[in-house]
């Protein structure tokens, strides 16, 4: 018998004879016969073979196979193109697996029949050549079946698996609607339409007939599983998830409904939870290439590199076509910072199956990560040749774009992601970030608010505990609400954005500031602040909350509305003295602070960044004194560069107070695109930036200044990599600010 699976169900009648054949008929056709040679050998008469064949079928009605066999023997021996008997023990054959047997039985029974053959004998050979694999065979009997009158609800059924079989999924929902309709009340039957539906992705439609063949049997496995895809095509994931735990519960020891499981979890964004589900279907399938490959993918979200490589690695060795699992090592391996191994595994993936437009998505993707950009766009462009509505495909082609300096192509890519797939977070903060280099400040902000949704579905970022935080709002009782601003990112965005804190302020009661170690000091400086509090201190009552970067967007800030009275943090007199005493001996000469690197964290640190010895044609200026203003690995260059004189001041910045006593007492800051460049822009301290290209889009596009600060000027590379331009233009400007302070 036919075990079925999770993707097709057969009528409950479909693998058993039907014994539909007209006993009268068949008694008036034997009698009509004259007696065979056969026949006279065995002394048999026709109405005595008549009688043992209807024995032998009630016997095989009854399940007594054994017995059933011998009776139709023994009418073949007599009559050996009896086409009944010869149908029926090729019936026999069939349940019991021989299917080669059985199909030859009932060929034969068919050529004995002739043009009277009844419609039962085609669709049982249908049933058996699809147990062949014999497929479009089989939907010819089927068919024949069909035009004879045999269109039964379990014929229709079994025509609908076959066109399953040979993947023609519209013709099978045809199929499986004639037999619902036949046969209403049929749960396989209904299973089925609903399996079909789902294959042409009628998801609605494939529900509604999951859930009434639910309705008729309750456990009915491949309606459970439709029934959970249903809703995770949807979009309705809580619902999936809860589905999908229920087959679970209710299968415990079957690995695919814990990997179903899994599935739900990951689209829900709820990717530990996967990983956990992944491992126990991986103890009941410890082999199974999909699983491992599915946990990988789940570690992949959760960061956990080290551990998805090795399962995807496993994955492969199982089944090494298949290339999704390369394409998943291959960001795994990206992320590992392994990029040649990365290249290998993207390359695999589109080796084995060049027609799937994700594995030269994921290619583009690992050509992207060592800035090969035409080769990333090539293979974007392939990926959108084969499918022109793969989103991720547009957004990596948009960063393609962007760092080549193509903002409006790049901006024309993100938006086609967005329209793709209005639910990609990735996207719309790409086309944010492509909006605000452009300076459409109202409509980026808006944007800007995905890296939220970005940060909670790849598994960081903060969130408020308490309603979002609206300018003007007022509690129920009238009074202002007490207001959490979180902060979210990195130090420069802490810098940057708090200058809209006292606009907070002006429509608040209290507003309380949550931020790191290292940040707090300084803001506890800042206007607009009534308490700063660690993100590891309990919280004090707040009413409403809000992430600080998504101010501008609840206020509406434009490029000229923006806040940029300086300077708006304070260095204490203490600390002004206490640098003062520490930089005393400069002697006159121009005190010019240094950052050339900033933290190794941020993904553009390897493109913003400068070797301290790039920088040595500051050195030949004349009455200048430099100092290192950063922390990390990059004072480590300090004695490099010797016999230039750069003093090393991290030893004394413990925190960006620390840091802005040591600016207060510059007279001019060289930096690179780090936080450091924000705290003395909001200082007033004269800033001269070395913006990377194509710049961070709060510098906007081609301009000299900055409308966030207003004493920074920008000094911006004109085509990736090149600094050494920048730097020359630095020393001039450099050396006439020595001369002019001298006059």
């Amino acid at each position: 018998m036919k075990q079925t699976s999770s993707r097709e169900q057969d009528s409950a009648d479909a693998d058993q004879p039907e014994f539909d054949f007209n006993k009268a008929a068949l008694a008036t056709w034997l009698l009509e016969e004259p007696a065979t040679e056969e026949e006279r050998r065995h002394g048999v008469t026709p109405d005595q073979l008549q009688r043992e064949l209807e024995q032998a079928a009630r016997q095989h009605q009854a399940g007594n196979l054994d017995i059933a066999m011998a009776g139709y023997q023994r009418v073949l021996g007599a009559q050996p193109n009896n086409a009944d008997a010869l149908h029926l023990a090729g019936m026999i054959d069939l349940a019991r697996g021989r299917i080669q047997n059985a199909i030859a039985r009932m060929e034969s029974a068919l050529a004995a029949a002739g043009p009277s053959a009844f419609p039962h004998y085609f669709s049982n050979l249908g049933n058996a050549l699809r147990e062949a694999g014999r497929y479009e065979e089989s939907e010819g009997r089927y068919r024949e079946a069909i035009s004879k009158g045999g269109g039964s609800a379990d014929v229709w059924n079994n025509l609908g698996i076959t066109l399953l079989k040979r993947e023609r999924f519209s013709d099978a929902v045809v199929a499986f609607a004639e037999s619902v309709q036949l046969r209403p009340q049929h749960a396989g039957g209904l299973s089925n339409l609903a399996t079909a539906l789902a294959k042409v992705g009628a998801w609605p439609e494939a529900l509604r007939y999951a859930d009434a063949a639910l309705a008729l049997a309750p456990a009915l496995r491949p309606a459970l599983s439709t029934r959970a895809a249903a809703l995770r095509a949807t979009a309705r994931l809580d619902e999936a998830v809860q589905a999908a735990s229920q087959i679970a519960e209710q299968y415990p020891a079957e690995s695919e409904a814990h990997a179903e499981l899994g599935v739900a979890l990951a689209m829900a964004g709820r990717h530990e939870q996967a990983v956990d589900a992944f491992r126990r279907a991986l103890t009941h399938a410890p082999d199974s290439a999909p699983a491992h490959q599915n946990l990988g993918a789940s570690l992949l979200r959760c960061n956990r590199f080290e551990q998805a490589e090795a399962e995807l690695r496993r994955s492969t060795e199982l089944d090494p076509t298949n290339a999704a699992a390369f394409r998943n090592l291959s960001v795994a391996l990206v992320n590992l910072v392994r990029l040649d191994e990365a290249m290998l595994a993207a390359r695999e993936a589109v080796r084995i199956a060049p027609d799937d437009a994700l594995n030269h998505a994921g290619l583009g993707a690992a050509e992207l990560i060592r800035d090969r950009l035409a080769e990333a766009e090539h293979a974007y462009r392939r990926a959108l040749e084969l499918d022109p509505t793969l989103a991720d495909a547009w957004n990596g082609l948009g960063v393609a774009h962007e760092k080549s300096g193509d903002d409006a192509e790049a901006l024309r890519c993100y938006t086609r992601a967005t329209e793709l797939e209005p639910d990609n977070a990735h996207s719309h903060v790409n086309r944010a970030i492509m909006l605000l280099l452009r300076g459409e400040m109202p409509e980026g902000w808006r944007e800007y608010e995905w890296r939220l949704t970005w940060a909670e579905r790849n598994g960081g970022g903060r969130k408020g505990d308490a309603p979002r935080w609206k300018v003007g709002e007022h509690l129920p009782d009238g009074t202002l609400p007490r207001v959490l601003i979180f902060c979210e990112q990195g130090l420069g965005d802490a810098v940057q954005f708090a200058r809209f804190l006292p606009m907070v302020k002006k429509a608040a009661s209290r507003v309380i500031v949550q931020c790191n170690a290292i940040t707090a000091p300084l803001l506890r400086t800042a206007p607009g602040i009534d308490e700063v509090v660690l993100f590891d201190e309990a919280l004090p009552p707040h009413d409403r909350s809000l992430a600080l970067m998504s101010l501008p967007a609840e206020l509406g800030t434009t490029i000229g509305t923006i806040p940029n009275r300086v300077p708006y943090f304070v260095v204490s007199a203490h600390k002004k003295q206490e640098w003062r005493s520490r930089l005393r001996e400069s002697s006159g000469a121009l005190k010019v602070a240094l950052a050339w690197s900033g933290s190794p964290k941020n993904q553009n640190d390897a493109n913003r960044s400068i070797p301290l010895s790039r920088l040595a044609p500051l050195s030949l200026v004349p009455n200048t004194r430099f100092y290192a203003v950063l922390k990390g690995s990059a004072t480590s260059q300090i004695p490099e560069v010797l016999p230039w004189q750069v003093t090393d001041l991290s030893p004394f910045l413990h925190d960006l107070s620390d840091t802005a006593g040591a600016l207060d007492e510059m007279d001019l800051l060289i930096s690179v695109d780090t936080s450091v460049a924000h705290l003395g822009g909001a200082l007033a301290k004269p800033v001269w930036l070395l913006a990377f290209y194509p710049p961070d889009f709060r510098w906007l596009k081609d301009r000299a200044d900055s409308p966030w600060y207003p004493t920074m000027r920008i000094y911006r590379q004109r085509a990736r990599w090149e600094w050494d331009p920048i730097i020359e233009r630095v020393a001039r400007d450099l050396e006439a600010l020595v001369r002019a302070r001298k006059t």
